[in-house]
């Protein structure tokens, strides 16, 4: 899934907390981008280096709050994320589910109903594109 694909031992991790959308203390454009990417998804490609992979044909991916369930058949994983829209280019990090260390760190662009994210991880380059 996609720690997996992320190389779950990354060096460099570092604990924040999960901020829970508190909209009242929250930038508009993080309020916007979080809104945004609210709700279900599918996975419309995916590279490593460049090159198509399947490892995660399939896959669906529901966003709620600052959660991201990613399934693939019959497994589920649970992340915590948070989008740093006013980075540039626009950031995201997922944590760990276990320690809330960052584990993945990278750039995302959100269009429409298409939301790509794209890190490196073992030295390699990956981007996900997901649709609605």
């Amino acid at each position: 899934m996609l720690f997996m694909l992320a190389g779950a031992g990354c060096a460099g991790k570092q604990t924040l907390p999960v901020v829970n959308a508190a909209v009242a203390a929250t930038p508009a454009a993080a309020v916007d981008d979080h809104a945004l990417v609210q709700g279900n998804w599918s996975v419309a490609k995916a590279q490593i280096d460049g090159q198509p992979s399947d490892v995660l044909a399939g896959a669906a991916f529901a966003i709620t709050g600052n959660t991201m369930v990613t399934k693939t058949g019959e497994k589920s994983e649970v992340t915590k994320f948070a989008l740093r829209p006013g980075a540039s280019p626009k950031e995201f990090e997922l944590m760990d589910p276990e320690s809330g260390t960052v584990a993945v760190k990278g750039t995302y662009n959100i269009e429409g109903d298409t939301f790509t994210m794209t890190w490196t991880a073992d030295g390699e380059r990956l981007m996900l594109v997901l649709k609605r």
